[in-house]
């Protein structure tokens, strides 16, 4: 028995097809970008070393916020709270990421095995440079973000490490009406000025910017208890923030 298969069927099923396609398509992105929870594909399996401040500590932080979602991700996080880029916060050196980067560097490769390599090393640092303690000193924050990369790009050299690319995350805003004046003071002044400078320097030393600065701003007010620690909803914004710069 012989079928014979018109042009009509040829034409009708292409199209229903195409539609089919394209409802997968915007049905993934709506998903997305309402919920952030659609899990990225299998291939995106990344190795992700963080370096923060205490945004990054808490159980629902936004290293956190990653792993979930990119969950066949490897994340190894060094994020400590009073961290600062390169000043000894409270007199102590153990929250000078640039006096300690090295030994970071060491641990977490141990972490991951000696064979492998980190496809990212991403660095949310910089609130607490702008400490009213700091005021005098911000020029000193650029110089101490430039030594700290390059210190970072010599260990990689060094260790014959290639393929890892370095990515800067904006300090978040600071609620001036909640953050405590006495502590911080003007900072949220001295960050928007700070992230313009990191911008060009990361663009200078080849260092990828990822902005979240300006998508946690709208409404900030809402994502803050304290003026300056960012709430479950705001880690779980500014994670997804990255991960749109990741891929």
């Amino acid at each position: 028995m012989k079928y014979r298969i018109s042009s009509f069927d040829i034409n009708f099923n292409f199209l229903s097809m195409n539609k089919l396609a394209l409802l997968l398509i915007v049905c993934t992105l709506f998903c997305f970008q309402n919920t952030g929870k659609c899990e990225t594909p299998q291939s995106s399996e990344l190795k992700i070393m963080t370096i923060g401040d205490s945004n990054g500590t808490f159980e629902y932080s936004w290293p956190k916020q990653l792993a979930k979602l990119i969950p066949n991700s490897t994340i190894v996080n060094r994020s400590i709270s009073g961290n600062t880029i390169g000043f000894d916060n409270n007199g102590r050196e153990d929250l000078n990421t640039l006096k300690n980067i090295l030994r970071y560097l060491d641990e977490a490769y141990q972490e991951i095995g000696s064979n492998n390599n980190f496809d990212y090393i991403l660095i949310n640092l910089g609130t607490n440079d702008t400490k009213v303690v700091f005021n005098e000193r911000q020029d000193e924050v650029y110089a101490n973000f430039v030594t700290l990369i390059g210190a970072i790009k010599k260990y990689l050299t060094k260790n014959q490490k290639s393929g890892t690319k370095i990515g800067f995350i904006t300090p978040a805003p600071m609620d001036e009406e909640k953050a405590k004046k006495e502590k911080y003071g003007g900072g949220d002044e001295r960050i928007q000025k700070n992230n313009e400078h990191f911008k060009l320097l990361a663009a200078k030393h080849d260092v990828l910017f990822i902005n979240t600065y300006d998508a946690l701003k709208v409404d900030f007010s809402s994502k803050t208890s304290d003026g300056v620690h960012l709430n479950e909803s705001a880690q779980l914004q500014m994670a997804e923030e990255i991960v749109k710069q990741l891929y």
